[in-house]
């Protein structure tokens, strides 16, 4: 814990002053953090999101279609160790038979895209019942209304641990398994990396559960592939909080959309705690000499 005497005034300005020198900036680790939906009350009123439609930067629309998904003062807040929550909603369905979701904006890919274009979205999910007969999944439509992405436990992957599942082209399926079995009542952090190519089946997604370094892509654990194929319609033009056949209600929050590892996740890069923690103590041995 920093003393007091860190905020006081002149201390904090040397401090910021040293970390700018060493380079020490947020956008340093960031690229862009294309939206971001905490479920806060201060963007909802308690009850159903559907017609609400808050202004956040990265969406846009009023939700659509159910009414089973609720937010802001519900208390159903969703947390996850490391990773930032804004703790005062959610968002959760408490019944079955429906889908709510809103229009990304703008769009990720697109239909035609040019070159490859990589985003990461992150998401906390939890079930109340796990069986292979339920549905509940987040999901992503193309530009054009077509569901292209699943993420969830038994949505149409056949699995009752957390994997996905997207839909080609060609129309054809493909699932994969995280291997990370699906509990009940217990809350998953799940990092998605899609990526859009114009390359003949150069498209790919990602899929993380339970990340194991928040603050590393390259050294998290817990991920499982899909590769060598073209993304219907190539683009996410929405996304949905599905809950359809089975029971139990399920619960969707912190949802980011970047289009970096450190956007999704907000834990800072290794190398940025060493620059800051090196910073810090350039302040210290400059306070030190002063006083001498």
């Amino acid at each position: 814990m920093l003393p007091p005497s860190f905020f006081r005034s002149g201390f904090l300005s040397r401090f910021l002053v040293a970390a700018a020198g060493l380079g020490i900036t947020a956008s340093a680790s960031h690229a862009v953090l294309i939206g971001y939906d905490g479920f806060s009350s201060s963007n909802y009123t308690a009850g159903a999101l559907n017609p609400q439609n808050p202004t956040i930067a990265g969406f846009s629309g009023a939700w659509n279609h159910d009414t089973n998904i609720y937010a802001g003062g519900s208390g159903s807040a969703l947390t996850y160790a490391g990773v930032a929550s804004d703790n005062t909603g959610g968002a959760f369905s408490n019944s079955v038979g429906g889908r709510s979701g809103r229009i990304l904006s703008p769009i990720l890919g697109g239909n035609g895209v040019s070159g490859t274009h990589v985003y990461y979205i992150s998401l906390m999910m939890n079930d109340a019942v796990i069986n292979v007969a339920n549905y509940r999944a987040f999901e992503l439509d193309s530009q054009f209304g077509n569901r292209n992405f699943q993420l969830g436990s038994a949505a149409d992957t056949g699995f009752t641990n957390w994997g996905m599942r997207v839909t080609t082209n060609s129309s054809t399926y493909l699932t994969a398994d995280s291997g990370v079995a699906a509990v009940a009542n217990s809350t998953v952090f799940a990092v998605i990396k899609l990526t859009y190519s114009d390359v003949v089946v150069g498209d790919s997604v990602q899929l993380w559960i339970n990340p194991t370094n928040l603050g590393s892509e390259s050294l998290s654990t817990n991920s499982v592939s899909l590769t060598g194929f073209d993304f219907l319609h190539n683009s996410a033009g929405d996304f949905q909080f599905a809950s359809f056949a089975g029971s139990g209600a399920s619960s969707w929050d912190e949802l980011r959309i970047g289009t970096a590892w450190s956007d999704v996740t907000t834990v800072p890069e290794p190398a940025t705690w060493a620059l800051l923690a090196l910073g810090l103590t350039s302040v210290v041995i400059f306070r030190r000499r002063q006083r001498a």
